[in-house]
């Protein structure tokens, strides 16, 4: 886990682009166990549906109604 991450970084770098990664906290845990530090590179974002301004940055996904 460690060196795909630190491989995400490394390329993100140096092909000036983004890349979004999602993890469980026991996979960012394990990471940071063999020396990862994700700080400098998380942006928490909390994502929740409860309400109708919920969803994914604006996207809604499963609506059956």
């Amino acid at each position: 886990m460690k060196a795909v991450l630190e491989l995400a970084v490394q390329v993100t770098r140096e092909e000036e682009m983004q890349y979004i990664v999602t993890l469980n906290t026991d996979g960012l845990a394990r990471a940071a166990d063999l020396g990862f530090d994700a700080v400098p590179y998380m942006n928490n974002t909390i994502l929740k549906d409860k309400h109708e301004t919920g969803g994914l940055f604006g996207f809604r996904f499963g609506d059956t109604a």
